[in-house]
């Protein structure tokens, strides 16, 4: 099967999309204004990264960049709160002074660091959560018996994201809510087979193990957690 991809890029202040395929070349589409308008009026943005973990610096080609914090402040934070499509975002008070420009150029910014990304127009979140959900389910289940998959299914973004075996088996506790969510995953981890590291170290006992695992748990619940439901993994 071959894919079509779409590239969305400005060039000489104007917006235009980009058809890649390898056996057919129709060149670029220029939008209108009001098609881009419209295109920012429906696509939700969202935090790929947990907030804490979203630094004011970054490499470039140039070398590396530090962004304003005037700039990109309070839309990192406004993006904390969930998905926002532009004019969500122009309505939040730190942001109305920005104008319609500069919030996309600082949102493309956040892209290219991999801090945020464009998601599905806001009408396909509906269609395509309960395909997403129960492919999600499915994952998780394999992550209990060992055969587990990296990505699971946002619905918001409309592409995969991919989460690792413990922050999986968080989740799994998460939907069952055992008493001890820690105790639940740490038995998880031994009836597979599986070892945690710290430093590149394997631990082999079991107090190592499960004080490892309350610190996993810590960024889980304060990082991994929300995004997981600002995605609509769940």
């Amino acid at each position: 099967m071959e894919f079509v991809t779409w590239r969305l890029h400005s060039k000489e202040k104007q917006t235009v999309i980009e058809i890649v395929n390898p056996h057919i070349t129709r060149g670029r589409i220029r939008l209108s204004h009001r098609e881009l308008q419209a295109y920012y009026e429906t696509t939700p943005f969202a935090l790929i990264r947990a907030r804490s973990a979203c630094e004011l610096k970054g490499q470039f080609p140039v070398g590396e960049v530090t962004l304003k914090p005037e700039a990109y402040q309070p839309l990192l934070d406004a993006l904390a709160g969930g998905p926002k499509t532009l004019p969500e975002l122009l309505r939040q008070p730190p942001l109305a002074q920005q104008n319609f420009a500069s919030l996309i150029e600082s949102l493309h910014v956040l892209g290219a660091l991999g801090y945020a990304q464009a998601g599905r127009p806001l009408g396909c979140k509906a269609r395509n959560a309960a395909a997403s959900r129960a492919f999600n389910q499915a994952v998780l289940q394999r992550a209990l018996m060992g055969q587990e998959l990296s990505t699971l299914a946002s619905p918001v973004l409309g592409c995969g994201v991919t989460l690792g075996l413990t922050d999986q088996l968080f989740l799994c506790g998460y939907q069952r809510q055992p008493k001890d969510p820690i105790a639940f995953v740490w038995q998880q981890l031994k009836a597979l087979g599986r070892r945690l590291l710290r430093d590149s170290q394997t631990l082999d006992g079991e107090a190592d193990s499960l004080q490892r695992l309350r610190e996993l748990h810590e960024t889980f619940v304060a990082d991994t957690l929300p995004l997981c439901r600002q995605l609509a993994l769940l």
